[in-house]
């Protein structure tokens, strides 16, 4: 399970840290975090980034949202469980609506590597959202 998840707005545009301590209940091999997990984390640190950008453009009832279109994770090293895995993301492009991120998952000390990622996320405009 995750035992604590924490998203903190970082300085600069579409900066954010995540920290995500992860307990043994999700773990791939023996101790060692399953990577759809790190996955996960990435996808949820780079939409709270989007989420922040979108803010300032649009009125509180009708927000923009963006979706996943894609995410590439590189694994470095296996995440031990019951570690505080922290991310830190940042919007590296946009055109139109598309907004390009990038991460790295490190420890909490920030000396080891697990795994970095990049993301593609889509605008959907409030009425794009509601079709279908």
């Amino acid at each position: 399970m995750l035992e604590t998840v924490r998203l903190l707005k970082g300085t600069g545009q579409g900066r954010v840290r995540g920290e995500f301590k992860i307990g043994c209940n999700l773990c791939g091999h023996p101790g060692k975090v399953h990577g759809g997990v790190t996955a996960t984390a990435f996808d949820t640190t780079f939409g709270w980034s989007c989420y922040l950008t979108g803010q300032k453009e649009v009125q509180a009832e009708f927000p923009i949202q963006f979706f996943t279109a894609n995410l590439e994770v590189n694994y470095r090293t296996p995440v031990p469980c019951g570690e505080t895995l922290v991310l830190h993301t940042r919007q590296v492009g946009r055109e139109g609506r598309k907004l390009w991120l990038e991460g790295v998952a490190t420890d909490a000390e920030g000396k080891l590597k697990y795994a970095d990622a990049s993301a593609l996320f889509i605008e959907v405009a409030p009425k794009e959202q509601s079709a279908g």
